[in-house]
């Protein structure tokens, strides 16, 4: 079982998975910044003066880690970054919860705006974050873009 939880294998379908939600997710929030603004005012957390920057930012650091993960470059770094958003958003998430707010999550834009957040919203993100740790120790670039270009450059 350790031999398959460390495996560069399981690292490679992380780091695909992982980068394939993020940028899905920043896409839809880079589409409709507003929509993604009042998602994060939604949650009461931040000053009014950081929310849009925040939802700004946010989706493309989402975008540009995720690629960094399926392109095969700087993959710690951009595993750091999801690994940091993550748990800024479990934080949130978990706060909204004990406070009893009833809100969508805001993570995939519009399409969630009728999905209340509750404890498995927070159990998928611990989910994230388990796939994030696993690529952040375990990572050997397998199955990385830039890897495949090289190969197939290389052959005669």
């Amino acid at each position: 079982m350790k031999k398959f939880l460390t495996s560069s294998t399981l690292s490679a379908l992380f780091r695909w998975l992982l980068g394939s939600i993020f940028i899905y997710a920043g896409v839809f929030k880079i589409a409709d910044p507003w929509s993604f603004s009042d998602a994060i005012y939604n949650y009461r957390i931040l000053p009014d003066f950081l929310i849009d920057i925040f939802a700004l930012w946010i989706p493309w650091l989402e975008i540009l880690s995720g690629l960094a993960l399926i392109i095969g470059k700087w993959i710690k770094g951009g595993t750091f970054i999801l690994l940091m958003l993550i748990i800024v958003f479990i934080i949130a998430l978990g706060a909204a919860l004990f406070r009893g707010i009833d809100i969508s999550c805001g993570c995939f834009g519009l399409d969630e705006s009728r999905k209340i957040i509750d404890w498995s919203t927070i159990a998928k993100d611990f989910g994230l974050l388990l796939m994030c740790l696993q690529v952040l120790f375990f990572d050997q670039s397998k199955y990385a873009l830039i890897k495949i270009r090289k190969e197939k450059s290389v052959r005669p």
